[in-house]
């Protein structure tokens, strides 16, 4: 009957801006509030010392996170969800989003001075948290013992005319022609990921300058945000269209 604390390390997008955090923890919803780091880990320990159910989203680098959930009672189930906002990169007439799975192995320069963390590198004089951003990796061949499903719903506010994954297989519904949901194939899901990004490109065509107004909403942002954007029409190097 033993309380633990989970520690998850994971990566987002370089670009991602994280706006919001939510613990749900049996028939409990809580809400997590951005502090200064140093404050927001205070305020952590306090309550992991006090028995408290409390959790933490550390932002270690532009591309890695950690979620560290304290106090969790045997057989307990916890649901965090993270809200992230970023700008789709936009190249040659196509936008491009990418999803991140892994962590992967990074370069540690220095000499070791302890570990704080539960990463394959110690801590170093030069990357006094390597511990924290370096995630035990599976042996090469194996998997983790972990499944993960994927769901992109995309509203392109144009025509979408062609949508396409790079690295994983998927299957696409279409509700109508700006809209699309895209899902990992479950029969795919428990297989090897040899890839670290699932990756998926989308193409609004036509010509002249494209205008495109977006509305979004979020927990931050009840009332709604708008979004404007121009751009001209540019065709990708080898793409025809029939008429």
């Amino acid at each position: 009957q033993e309380k633990i604390e989970a520690v998850y390390t994971f990566p987002l997008p370089p670009g991602a801006a994280v706006d919001s955090m939510t613990m749900l923890v049996g028939d409990r919803t809580i809400r997590g509030l951005i502090k200064p780091r140093e404050e927001a880990r205070r305020i952590y320990d306090d309550a992991r010392r006090a028995g408290k159910v409390a959790g933490l989203l550390d932002q270690d680098r532009p591309n890695v996170f950690t979620q560290a959930v304290a106090n969790i009672m045997p057989g307990a189930r916890v649901n965090i969800e993270i809200s992230y906002v970023e700008t789709v990169p936009y190249e040659a007439g196509a936008y491009e989003f990418t999803f991140p799975m892994v962590v992967g192995p990074r370069y540690i320069p220095g000499a070791p001075t302890g570990k704080q963390g539960g990463g394959w590198a110690p801590d170093t004089n030069q990357v006094p948290d390597a511990s924290r951003i370096t995630p035990p990796v599976t042996p090469e061949g194996t998997r983790a013992g972990h499944d993960i499903s994927l769901e992109v719903a995309l509203d392109a506010g144009v025509p979408i005319e062609s949508l396409a994954a790079k690295t994983h297989d998927i299957a696409i519904e279409r509700p109508n022609p700006r809209q699309a949901v895209v899902r990992l194939r479950r029969e795919r899901m428990s297989v090897l990921f040899p890839s670290v990004v699932m990756g998926a490109s989308y193409l609004g065509m036509g010509s002249g300058i494209h205008e495109q107004m977006a509305p979004f909403h979020d927990r931050m942002h009840p009332q709604g945000v708008q979004r404007l954007e121009r751009r001209p029409r540019v065709r990708p190097a080898g793409a025809t269209r029939s008429t």
